[in-house]
């Protein structure tokens, strides 16, 4: 996953060099559980997901927590500026949509791995 995230930077080193930071507001039954920003720089951009106090999603250490049965109605809010886009995510190559407008659903964004690497296409 690492190679992966270092590709990606290799690939836009805009959004990690001198890209405008948002902090990203999180709602819904788990929303405690998740810390997300966004980088963007002109038309690209980039949200990072990354899961916290994972224990209280699944209690079992070995179940990874991802999915949309961990995440439920979680969704991550989004800024008007980064709304519409189609995000894939760098570390799985999972496409990931809109749930509503404005709204990404952290169990399709964090799918397969409990976090996410998004790039807008």
């Amino acid at each position: 996953f690492l190679r992966c995230a270092l590709h990606t930077r290799r690939d836009h080193p805009d959004l990690f060099a001198c890209a405008d930071y948002y902090p990203l507001r999180a709602k819904g039954g788990s929303s405690d559980n998740v810390v997300a920003f966004a980088r963007a720089a002109g038309r690209q951009a980039a949200i990072v997901l990354v899961p916290r106090l994972t224990r209280s999603l699944v209690p079992d250490p070995a179940t990874v927590p991802a999915g949309p049965d961990v995440w439920g109605d979680t969704v991550v809010l989004l800024p008007n500026h980064l709304q519409g886009r189609e995000w894939i995510d760098a570390l799985s190559r999972a496409s990931v949509r809109e749930h509503r407008p404005g709204q990404l659903r952290v169990g399709d964004a964090a799918r397969i791995l409990p976090g996410a690497l998004l790039v807008s296409r």
